[in-house]
């Protein structure tokens, strides 16, 4: 692949234009559009770009494992072992991932973290707890024909 090619798939995944990606590689203005539409024919253009976009697309299994995470989430990790708010050292082990949103007013930190609730909601709706069942009983009689 050439180093334009390159860069035509660099921009492509900036802006989602085949003709506008061929103008900012460096092809000229009046042929973007038509090698622009070349360009993306091309199997190892395709290959690029596919590979970036399944490269940056969470899986199934990402997702369960982050709704895992979130689900099973304490607060009380952000308590020091001497009943104090240690929001840096919370955040050196990994755990800014659950903090929604912070708000200090001097003394006063105010912390909003991810919800749990819905991090388990979520979970149960992918793993297909929540479906709607309905209870039949009776007795089944089969259409008579005339």
């Amino acid at each position: 692949m050439t180093g334009r090619e390159q860069r035509f798939i660099e921009h492509y995944l900036t802006c989602w234009n085949a003709s506008e990606s061929a103008r900012r590689a460096g092809y000229s203005e009046r042929s973007a559009r038509e090698l622009g539409r070349r360009l993306m024919k091309r199997p190892s253009v395709q290959a690029a770009i596919n590979a970036h976009i399944a490269e940056q697309t969470a899986r199934a299994d990402e997702v369960l494992i982050r709704l895992s995470e979130q689900a099973r989430f304490d607060a009380g990790e952000f308590i020091s072992d001497d009943g104090k708010l240690d929001i840096e050292g919370a955040y050196r082990r990994g755990l800014g991932k659950f903090v929604k949103h912070i708000k200090r007013r001097g003394d006063i930190v105010e912390i909003e973290f991810i919800s749990t609730q819905r991090a388990l909601y979520l979970l149960g709706k992918m793993l297909g707890l929540f479906t709607n069942r309905a209870k039949l009983s009776g007795v089944s009689r089969a259409r008579e024909k005339y």
